[in-house]
């Protein structure tokens, strides 16, 4: 009898027993899956994405905006538990969490995440080259002060040719792994002329014979003066050609001063091709006292 009293359930087991909210959490548990799981992995699987959840071993994870797109509002309605949730249980979902920080900057989230997870090395990298790509200065600083690995030259040269100034300038100032000449190539190549500016007059690397063409072909003509005049780079005559192709009247005539008549003839032709008759008219009269 005192056995059978013993097993008898307590009133704080009956209403245990009997919660509406452990009911909730059973039943929503039933497929294996949080019910904010299963939203995600529906979102997920719309787009083809369903392979994150499992695995993807032999699958290519996907742009970071696609996933984006997906994750902001999931993260919205549900917070940071059904995040921790998922970094959990959702294999290779748990990447994609932390390169959303880098893709939104959101270093309080990557803090959360931090606590719980350790990523691998590669991924560690993977994070660091997204918080260069999109400029998450925040981000940025959590991981190096937290000695994540990624970092290297290769870093300050993808943030300046993305065109993010200030993640260049945070690199210079707290870390020393440097950049490459790949940095000036870059941001020359895609226009960012304040990045130009700053390497020049920061640093030492500057750029290959690759981005003095991507300055003619922009008709940078301050960057490639001061490249040329200051000694850092060597003309070698195929400079003058891009200009002249690309309609740059006063690098033409800068650069045919130290060109010689053969490339003159080059870029010429170049300019009559492309239908710049202001460049080829003044290489016409060049040519003829050469």
């Amino acid at each position: 009898m005192d056995a059978l009293a013993a097993a008898s359930p307590t009133p704080n087991m009956e209403a245990v027993l009997h919660s509406r909210d452990l009911l909730d959490v059973v039943f929503a548990y039933q497929d294996g899956w949080y019910k904010e799981q299963l939203e995600l992995i529906v979102s997920l699987q719309l787009r083809g994405l369903d392979h994150l959840v499992r695995s993807a071993q032999e699958q290519p994870m996907p742009s970071i905006d696609v996933v984006a797109a997906i994750l902001e509002p999931w993260i919205a309605a549900h917070g940071l538990p059904a995040v921790r949730r998922a970094m959990r249980d959702m294999a290779n979902l748990g990447c994609m969490l932390f390169l959303y920080c880098a893709y939104r900057n959101d270093a309080a989230l990557l803090a959360s995440l931090h606590k719980t997870t350790l990523l691998s090395p590669f991924d560690q990298r993977r994070l660091v080259h997204a918080a260069a790509t999109h400029g998450a200065i925040d981000v940025m600083a959590f991981l190096s002060t937290h000695a994540y690995e990624g970092f290297s030259a290769d870093t300050m040269d993808v943030a300046a040719g993305a065109g993010h100034l200030h993640v260049v300038q945070y690199l210079a100032k707290h870390r020393s792994d440097g950049c490459t000449t790949r940095a000036m190539d870059q941001a020359i190549f895609h226009g960012h002329t304040d990045i130009n500016e700053w390497l020049y007059a920061h640093r030492t690397e500057g750029c290959s014979h690759s981005g003095l063409l991507f300055a003619a072909k922009r008709g940078n003509d301050r960057l490639v003066r001061r490249l040329v005049s200051d000694g850092r780079m060597r003309l070698l005559g195929s400079e003058i050609i891009h200009a002249a192709r690309y309609g740059h009247l006063d690098l033409v005539t800068f650069l045919a001063a130290s060109t010689s008549a053969c490339h003159l003839q080059r870029a010429q032709d170049a300019a009559m091709f492309m239908g710049h008759t202001a460049v080829a008219q003044f290489l016409t009269t060049r040519l003829a006292v050469h």
